[in-house]
């Protein structure tokens, strides 16, 4: 049996409770162009009641259409009622940030001029599928103890140390998938080299060379590192 997230009356109602006081979903559809004209999805909380249903909620199409008829909330087709998502991404982008910024707490813990961020991603698969179908990249601020970044991709969409724009004094942290060495340039380009990372590094990942253009050898500088890879190539 289907469980959608956002079904009972009173069960949405507390969600809505949740959400930023501030926070003005009809106002914030039309900025986003979602809404535009409010034929069939007249206001915020309905799309964005229809996006949870379809969403986390697990409904096809079909069950989604059949869904908000049911409610009374709309009476669409499969075709409108993924073209009225296919609109809301903005909108709902922006109910996530919106969400974040009010998530956050008050004075992070760092020291002056400096925070740690942890940058590391998740794989999703749809039902059915045995390959990742989705890709959640997500920044997490340690001092602060919150996310500064989330994004959602499909399965191309790689892991990338850019991926969320960084801020002055930041280092951001990451496994070894995070390097990539154009990744890390675009990294310190938009930081306007303000910004400093940390990854992991495989042993053949990229050349290591100076400010000065040449090459960087780390072995002479790594004392702990067991002879047989001082003479590795």
């Amino acid at each position: 049996m289907q469980n959608t997230a956002s079904l009972p009356v009173d069960q949405y109602e507390v969600l809505l409770r949740r959400l930023p006081p501030n926070l003005d979903l009809d106002a914030l559809a039309r900025e986003t162009q979602a809404i535009e004209r409010g034929r069939k999805i007249g206001s915020g909380r309905t799309l964005l009641r229809l996006a949870l249903a379809r969403g986390p909620g697990g409904l096809s199409l079909s069950q989604t259409a059949a869904w908000a008829s049911m409610l009374g909330l709309a009476d669409m087709s499969d075709p409108a009622v993924k073209y009225r998502l296919d609109k809301a991404v903005g909108f709902l982008d922006a109910v996530m940030h919106c969400q974040l910024a009010a998530q956050a707490p008050g004075a992070a813990v760092r020291w002056a001029g400096r925070s740690l961020q942890n940058a590391d991603g998740s794989c999703f698969r749809e039902r059915g599928s045995k390959t990742t179908s989705w890709r959640l990249h997500a920044v997490y601020d340690l001092g602060s103890g919150g996310f500064s970044h989330l994004e959602l991709t499909d399965k191309h969409g790689a892991e990338a140390i850019n991926r969320g724009t960084p801020i002055p004094g930041e280092i951001r942290l990451g496994d070894r998938n995070f390097a990539r060495a154009a990744n890390l340039h675009r990294f310190r380009q938009q930081s306007a080299n303000q910004a400093d990372f940390i990854v992991r590094v495989g042993w053949s990942a990229f050349s290591l060379t100076r400010p000065d253009g040449t090459d960087f050898d780390l072995m002479p500088i790594s004392p702990h590192c067991p002879s047989t890879w001082r003479h590795t190539k």
